[in-house]
């Protein structure tokens, strides 16, 4: 049940995007400002580029999810959280784009599919292994003239052990090849998997 309810956050949240209400986007119709946080030094992670990382000393990956103009804490986590599963994905896909990039133009198709079955395999496999480490937020008061309303940013640090992604990225390229014949196609992904196997940290590089 846990596994569909976060199947849909994501869904909801590729829909969604991390836009703002039009009270917020509409000039001169609210005064906008902080009203709270959580802490009181806003971590580095939260405004850094850096999305998703490997860390060497701790062995295990971290991803950062966000989640913009929430009316309540709780669900802005689960919120946030289906972000940093997208993000997670996203590298994913960028990475395994990367190892077929010089294929040829005729298989371009195929590699796009194995990349979606691939990515799918690999968030389904990992979602439950994904922990919360540490968490942010901004209470912002927003006033029209006529009405205050209170709404948060949520950001969440979230940590997946190093052999639990890599594992499911490993499971989920044995899938793959039980369905594809194509020699060179085969090829990289005995490769991609050997690397994951073998490197720390393949899926950062």
């Amino acid at each position: 049940m846990k596994s569909n309810f976060i199947i849909l956050l994501i869904l909801a949240v590729l829909a969604y995007g991390c836009g703002s209400s039009s009270l917020l986007n509409t000039p001169g119709t609210a005064q906008k400002s902080i009203f709270e946080t959580s802490s009181d030094k806003e971590p580095d992670w939260v405004n850094s580029p850096n999305r998703f990382w490997y860390d060497q000393k701790d062995k295990c990956y971290y991803v950062v999810g966000a989640a913009n103009d929430q009316s309540e804490i709780g669900f802005g986590e689960s919120i946030a959280q289906a972000y940093a599963l997208k993000n997670l994905a996203q590298r994913i896909q960028t990475i395994f784009n990367s190892r077929f990039a010089m294929i040829e133009t005729g298989k371009s198709d195929e590699v796009r599919n194995l990349t979606d079955v691939l990515v799918s395999a690999v968030t389904n496999n990992i979602q439950l292994s994904v922990a919360m480490t540490q968490e942010y937020w901004k209470e912002w008061q927003i006033s029209d003239g006529y009405q205050t309303k209170y709404r948060y940013d949520i950001y969440t640090l979230n940590q997946i052990d190093k052999r639990d992604l890599e594992r499911a990225v490993v499971s989920a390229i044995d899938g793959l090849k039980t369905s594809v014949e194509d020699p060179e196609l085969r090829k990289r992904l005995d490769d991609f998997e050997r690397d994951m196997q073998q490197n720390p940290g393949t899926l950062t590089k």
